[in-house]
């Protein structure tokens, strides 16, 4: 057995001794009238899932399964709780939204539309930035923010293609795909992190709704926020006078091999068209947008139609739907075992001496500490629904809490933090210490955006 194998074991060995010790220490803690042997349970089991899956011991189905399981066996809460998610709109438009990625890829319109933005955009180093960013963001409103593979793959083609991995033109670009290919979701409706923010603050208030013209409304500053740091890095890295070679030719080429439009990608504008159409008029028609994600990717599939094929479905990642059904009870579990109350109750009288600005700022740092820990689908599901009650007893409207909580998934420093970030790390198109400092002036940057900006934004426009 060589050294690097016989280290990656002993470092495994620790990881899992450490994911078991920490949840076996919470479990043998005594019981109290308010410390329950449930509220104990749920939390013991909860922080063994997020710690198995943050070290990345194995298949995320592993600790998913398992920790539903162990619910329901130890008696920490029923089926229905533990099971939920499985039984809501939620999870399948969820799966939907996976698929509908994997069939606009497979049909070629997601690099059509990309390489079309690229070429309109395209020319010198500094203009091909924005031109990456712009192609990512339109995949990201084609396929509701779900192209994270996808824009990965089109930004670490065209920084290979150029030459430039891992030099500092090559990860400005990687970032450039980053930001338009996930940063950009704060202001998109994307169901996989919609879900399980709006099922943990149903488990408060089952009336709660956000749709995609209040995410919109409230949000679109964030994409001023996305051309500021592309702007501020050529700036401070000196890139004016970087040439790329055949950069707009490299999309042309790219664009061309497409060949003409083909019937496939007509028929999957048509199911674009219809998804935007159900989520932009659900004030009107008051439907679960879920419904849409769950209907139009498949019937894409169905016979006759033929744009998606079963290959498309099989390729789904079926293991990260388990685990993202497990992160979506987290929140169920918190309520039922109590929890939510319990830390609503106590962190009220704190923040509310913060006041309004000081307790926005104080839930987005809280949020870029627990990125550390936990998945944003895990923060989302676990702590929505408490920052819901928290707002309601602070006096301060919840959606700003929530919109401020959600902002903060997207601040990291490591790629493990989060799944989009980690699939662009993967490439190799820069390097960790690339990765961490650039991510880290972003986050620097963007709670200065948020102070200066989006605050006295959100006080014009009445949300706080």
């Amino acid at each position: 057995m060589s050294v690097s194998q016989t280290t990656t074991d002993k470092n495994k060995l620790i990881k899992t001794a450490i994911t078991f010790a920490i949840p076996i220490i919470i479990a043998i803690l005594p019981t109290t009238e308010v410390f329950t042997y449930q509220m104990k349970m749920a939390i013991a089991l909860t922080v063994w899932m997020l710690m198995w899956s943050a070290f990345d011991l194995s298949n995320l189905a592993v600790p998913a399964v398992i920790w539903a399981a162990l619910l329901m066996i130890l008696d920490v809460v029923p089926a229905a709780v533990a099971l939920g998610p499985w039984l809501s709109t939620t999870m399948y438009g969820a799966i939907g939204c996976f698929l509908l990625a994997n069939v606009l890829n497979n049909c070629g319109l997601l690099q059509r539309v990309a390489y079309w933005v690229a070429i309109k955009c395209g020319g010198s180093f500094n203009k091909s930035v924005y031109a990456i960013f712009l192609a990512t963001f339109a995949v990201s409103i084609v396929t509701f923010a779900s192209g994270s593979v996808v824009c990965a793959a089109l930004t670490f083609g065209f920084v290979q293609a150029m030459g430039l991995a891992k030099k500092k033109e090559g990860a400005i670009l990687m970032m450039a795909g980053m930001l338009g290919g996930s940063t950009v979701r704060m202001f998109l409706y994307y169901p996989v992190t919609m879900g399980p923010l709006l099922n943990s603050v149903w488990a408060v208030d089952p009336n709660f709704t956000i749709n995609f013209t209040q995410l919109f409304t409230f949000n679109w500053p964030v994409l001023f926020f996305c051309l500021l740091f592309i702007f501020l890095m050529e700036v401070v890295l000196k890139t004016k006078e970087s040439e790329i070679n055949g950069s707009k030719e490299y999309f042309i080429e790219k664009y061309q091999s497409l060949g003409k439009i083909s019937v496939k990608e007509k028929k999957a504008i048509i199911g674009i068209i219809v998804l935007l159409t159900w989520i932009i008029t659900n004030p009107i028609h008051g439907l679960d947008n879920m419904y849409a994600f769950i209907f139009v990717p498949f019937i894409l599939c169905m016979p006759g139609i033929d744009v998606g094929t079963s290959q498309n479905i099989q390729e789904v990642s079926w293991s990260t739907i388990i685990f993202f059904a497990s992160c979506l009870s987290i929140g169920g579990v918190c309520g039922t075992v109590g929890i939510t109350a319990i830390i609503g109750n106590i962190a009220a009288p704190i923040l509310s001496n913060f006041g309004v600005i000081g307790t926005l700022i104080a839930v987005l740092i809280f949020g870029v500490l627990a990125n550390f820990a936990m998945t944003p689908v895990a923060m989302l599901a676990a702590f929505s629904g408490l920052l819901y009650t928290i707002a309601i007893n602070v006096g301060i409207d919840p959606l700003s809490l929530i919109f401020t909580f959600n902002m903060s998934t997207d601040m990291v420093v490591l790629p493990y933090e989060y799944l989009t970030f980690l699939v662009f790390f993967a490439f190799g198109g820069m390097t960790m210490k690339q990765f961490f400092s650039f991510h880290l002036a972003k986050d620097v940057l963007f709670i200065l955006f948020f102070i200066v900006v989006m605050i006295p934004y959100w006080r014009l426009v009445g949300l706080i």
